[in-house]
């Protein structure tokens, strides 16, 4: 069991630890406040871009998520009436995205002279680093390069 102590040194102790309980008290609500308003922000009320605000959109009729409950008390005002976040008024037309079978697309094709010609040699293997200089190309890829030219 625990011995008695007198009422002074008890009374002390109390005392001491209600000092202690207090200051962590108030070190966790300001926490708790500074975490409240990082949460509240967004990119109306602060400079956070607005990718950042996620898919819902924010309300307009208050500041902070969390007074929204106090507006409408105060105007008699459902908080269940507002409109919601506007949808698409898009139609699916039901056809898959892309080309579709049949369709002869247009491309840029290779010219069979171009202006120049350019050959870039493979110096050295790219998996175990060993020189290819002394060795023939096993094969040659083409690849041919379109450039605009600026009249003015």
């Amino acid at each position: 069991m625990i011995p008695e102590l007198p009422a002074t040194m008890s009374a002390e102790i109390l005392l001491k630890e209600n000092a202690e309980l207090r200051m962590r008290v108030a070190c966790l609500e300001e926490r708790c406040r500074e975490l409240e308003e990082k949460v509240g922000k967004n990119s109306q009320n602060s400079s956070k871009p607005p990718s950042s605000d996620g898919y819902q959109k924010p309300c307009k009729n208050s500041n902070s998520p969390d007074h929204s409950d106090d507006l409408s008390a105060d105007k008699g005002t459902d908080p269940s009436d507002e409109k919601p976040n506007p949808k698409s008024l898009r139609q699916s037309s039901g056809n898959k995205a892309g080309g579709k079978k049949g369709h002869q697309g247009t491309c840029l094709k290779q010219v069979d002279i171009p202006d120049y010609i350019e050959y870039l040699p493979v110096k050295e293997c790219n998996k175990c680093q060993a020189s290819l200089l002394d060795s023939e190309p096993v094969k040659y890829i083409e690849r041919q390069v379109f450039e605009t030219r600026e009249t003015g």
